[in-house]
């Protein structure tokens, strides 16, 4: 006699006392009861229909919430013109500018990490041109959003 594995509780049962893919009646009403409170949903990625307990899903799989984080991660430093910050690019700004933030004059050394700074933020039309990029601290750098410069 084969076993099969009940849906709901996961416990192996004979074959010949199945009722669909449950051990019992009851294992079926239970299950479908939780089915019920599922919402179904729509992946903002791959647009496929889901269902998940959480009322705040919005990706259909870890995969898609992956991709999606990639995507955010590429755009960031994308320009209007679609032109990228390449590990070349970003070295050589650092290296121009001594490994030394242009605001307060830390360098890595002190503990703080150096990031790229536009000089004309993407936001109000600059792009990532070696000139309009300079060197600045982590700290120096998320302080000021897209307004003016310490």
């Amino acid at each position: 006699m084969s076993k099969s594995r009940c849906k709901a509780c996961r416990e192996y049962y004979p074959s010949k006392d199945r009722v669909g893919s449950f051990c019992s009646a009851s294992c079926a009403a239970s299950y479908y009861a939780a089915i019920d409170k599922l919402k179904v949903r729509r992946c903002i990625l791959c647009h496929k229909e889901f269902m998940h307990e959480r009322s705040d899903a919005i990706y259909c799989s870890y995969e898609c919430s992956h991709e999606a984080n990639l995507n955010r991660q590429r755009n960031r430093i994308v320009d209007q013109n679609g032109n990228r910050i390449s590990s070349n690019q970003r070295w050589s700004i650092f290296s121009r500018d001594g490994f030394r933030c242009h605001y307060c004059g830390a360098t890595p050394d002190d503990g703080i990490k150096l990031v790229l700074d536009h000089i004309i933020p993407i936001a109000k039309g600059g792009n990532n041109a070696d000139n309009n990029l300079i060197t600045a601290c982590n700290l120096c750098n998320s302080g000021k959003g897209i307004g003016n410069a310490p």
